[in-house]
C-alpha cells in the first residue's frame, strides 16, 4: 500500500489567527487612547498655566515701574484671550500700544511679551469664556498695586484667584 501523503502548504495565517490579533490591538487601542488624550490635555494645561504666569509676571514687573504705576487706574484689566492680550477698558492690544498716557501698561507689556502665546487647553478656554483676566487694584496710600486673576481654581499662576486675597507689588521710584 503505497499512499501518498499530501503535504499541506501552510503559508500565511488562518482567518481566526488574524481576527484574534485584530481584537487584541483593538483592546489595547481602547485602553491607551483615553490615557493619551488625558496626557495631551494635561500638557496643554501646563503650557497655558506657564503662559499665564509669564503674563502675570510681566504685569507685576510693569507695575513696578513708577511711570506705569502712575498711569494705571484701579480696576484696570489685562485680558488674555486666544492669542491677544488687551489692556484697559478700551482693550488696547499690547502689540499696537503707544507709550502715551493711558497706554503705558499696554506698551510696557508689548515690550516684555514679544510673542503672545495662544491659549491651548480646553480647561482654560472653558474658564470664563476663554479669557484669562488680571485685575489691577492701585493703593495710592502705600504705593502698592494688587493683582488678582480668574485662572481655574486648581492652577498656580503666582497670583491669588478672584475669590481670594491678592499679590501686592510696589513700584520703583525714579525709573
Amino acid at each position: 500500500m503505497n499512499t501518498k501523503v499530501a503535504k499541506k502548504n501552510n503559508k500565511g495565517f488562518t482567518l481566526i489567527e488574524l481576527i484574534v490579533v485584530i481584537a487584541i490591538i483593538a483592546v489595547l487601542a481602547a485602553i491607551l487612547a483615553p490615557q493619551y488624550l488625558r496626557y495631551v490635555e494635561k500638557s496643554r494645561v501646563t503650557a497655558d498655566t506657564s503662559s499665564a504666569k509669564e503674563i502675570a509676571n510681566a504685569v507685576q514687573t510693569a507695575c513696578a515701574d513708577s511711570d506705569v504705576f502712575e498711569d494705571v487706574a484701579t480696576g484696570t484689566k489685562v485680558d488674555w484671550s486666544g492669542n491677544t492680550i488687551k489692556v484697559g477698558a478700551n482693550g488696547t492690544d499690547i502689540t499696537t500700544a503707544q507709550d502715551t498716557t493711558g497706554q503705558k501698561l499696554a506698551a510696557e507689556l508689548g515690550k516684555t511679551i514679544k510673542n503672545v502665546p495662544k491659549m491651548k487647553s480646553k480647561k482654560w478656554q472653558n474658564n470664563h469664556q476663554g479669557t484669562y483676566e488680571i485685575t489691577i487694584t492701585v493703593n495710592n496710600s502705600d504705593s502698592t498695586v494688587t493683582l488678582t486673576d480668574n485662572a481655574p481654581a486648581d492652577t498656580d499662576t503666582g497670583l491669588e484667584h478672584s475669590a481670594g486675597s491678592t499679590t501686592p507689588t510696589t513700584p520703583k521710584q525714579g525709573s
